[in-house]
């Protein structure tokens, strides 16, 4: 029985990346929660303030679909 490598900790700033039908947008956020490749987990935009969910895909980098 193989744990999940914790790849983003709570408090890490991570970018959001949104794809959608071939353009790409990023942005600075903070990981709420911690969360191992293909977790989804809470993020908060700096930019924005915003909270919105988001799947773990390497140590920097959380993906949301637009």
């Amino acid at each position: 029985n193989l744990a999940k490598q914790t790849l983003i900790k709570k408090g890490d700033t991570i970018s959001i990346i949104a794809k959608n039908n071939g353009f790409q947008i990023s942005m600075k956020g903070i990981a709420l929660m911690a969360g191992s490749k293909g977790d989804k987990i809470k993020v908060k935009n700096i930019k924005t303030k915003k909270t919105i969910q988001g799947i773990v895909f390497d140590t920097q980098t959380v993906r949301v679909n637009i």
